[in-house]
């Protein structure tokens, strides 16, 4: 009586290290983010709460620069390649100046309002301070060699010069508005109403027009080592 043995072969055993290598595909499987897909494992949750707070970018517009400019990091910032740049924000308005032009841009938009290149100045005349003001922007422009000052003020929506008034070189304007302009002088703190050039308060005078021939002082004068506001006061004399 013949038997069949049936023989069955072992199979050998798995080396250790291709265990190793099977369990560490398998994590980086689990805990690795497949690119494209969702990670695995517990996602990160949105900010919840009255203590969060989106992040929201400081910058509001961005508008191009009329002529050449140097881009730069740190405090020295964009600049133009030649003279120097003075910027002014106020009244709805933000209003760039440099040499003897000057640019107004919309406060919340940033559009272009108007351009102005001022004339009938000296050559070598520069614009050396900008202020913006409720309705107009005033413009200081020093002449060469720092030997004068005369304030420019500008209607802030249309760009068109109402006035020149003459000021101290480290002066200028302190307060302004669409109907009266005060000005530091050389030694006097002058008001002037912006639509007939007058001292503001005194009799009548020769206006002064744009280009032309400067307005008449109407002063309250200083006294050494007093300081004079808009008002006068007993120390700064009275209005004439």
């Amino acid at each position: 009586m013949s038997r069949s043995w049936q023989v069955r072969k072992r199979r050998p055993a798995t080396p250790w290290w291709r265990r190793g290598v099977l369990a560490a595909v398998l994590l980086a499987v689990a805990f690795i983010p497949v690119p494209g897909g969702s990670a695995a494992g517990p996602q990160p949750v949105a900010c919840q709460g009255r203590t969060c707070h989106p992040t929201v970018s400081a910058q509001r517009w961005t508008s191009l620069l009329p002529g050449v400019w140097a881009v730069g990091s740190g405090p020295t910032g964009t600049v133009p390649v030649s003279g120097q740049a003075y910027v002014a924000v106020g009244g709805g308005v933000a209003a760039v100046g440099n040499g003897l032009t000057l640019e107004a841009y919309g406060l919340r938009d940033g559009q272009p309002r108007w351009e102005l290149t001022l004339t009938a100045f000296r050559p070598g005349s520069a614009i050396m301070s900008v202020r913006a003001w409720t309705g107009v922007v005033t413009v200081g422009v020093a002449a060469p060699a720092s030997s004068g000052r005369t304030e420019v003020v500008i209607d802030s929506e249309t760009g068109v010069e109402l006035r020149r008034y003459p000021a101290a070189l480290f002066g200028g304007t302190v307060a302004a508005s669409t109907s009266a302009t005060t000005v530091i002088g050389p030694a006097s703190v002058t008001s002037y109403d912006n639509g007939t050039a007058r001292c503001a308060g005194a009799g009548a005078r020769t206006p002064a027009s744009p280009g032309g021939p400067m307005a008449p002082p109407c002063t309250w004068p200083t006294r050494r080592g007093a300081r004079c506001g808009v008002r006068p006061s007993p120390d700064c004399g009275s209005s004439t």
